[in-house]
């Protein structure tokens, strides 16, 4: 399969496959630059003291509101 040149000079872009199996997925260069940027975003919530919630799921009450 042949890459195409990215117009951002960032190097090559493969054309999207199928990911079959685990090894597949660690060796994808979409797949490792995805888990980073989603690593980052979850170690800036734990540093701006944000609560993680679950998909689907709404935000409780703020502090020092009432029910």
């Amino acid at each position: 399969m042949h890459g195409v040149e990215d117009q951002s000079g960032g190097g090559n872009v493969e054309e999207p496959t199928e990911i079959s199996s685990p090894k597949e997925a660690a060796d994808n260069a979409l797949v490792l630059a995805f888990g980073r940027l989603q690593g980052a975003a979850n170690r800036l919530e734990y540093i701006l003291g944000r609560p993680r919630r679950l998909p689907g799921t709404r935000p409780g009450p703020g502090p020092g509101t009432r029910r």
